[in-house]
């Protein structure tokens, strides 16, 4: 068997388990995870953003 064939065999297996929704088993975890608003991340990204500069600005001060 060539390379190309065993390509061929394996991308054809992730198509089957793409579309075959039984092989995908639903996750209620997952889907409220990604129910979260971005404007939440975004706001928590800056939040974290900003406390990491007042503590590196804090740090340059006193050392």
């Amino acid at each position: 068997m060539s390379i190309k064939e065993l390509i061929k065999k394996n991308l054809n297996k992730g198509k089957e388990a793409i579309t075959d929704e039984e092989k995908v088993p639903y996750n209620e975890e997952i889907d409220e995870i990604s129910k979260v608003n971005p404007w939440v991340l975004w706001l928590g990204g800056w939040v974290i953003f900003v406390i990491g500069g007042v503590i590196g600005f804090a740090a340059c001060k006193l050392f």
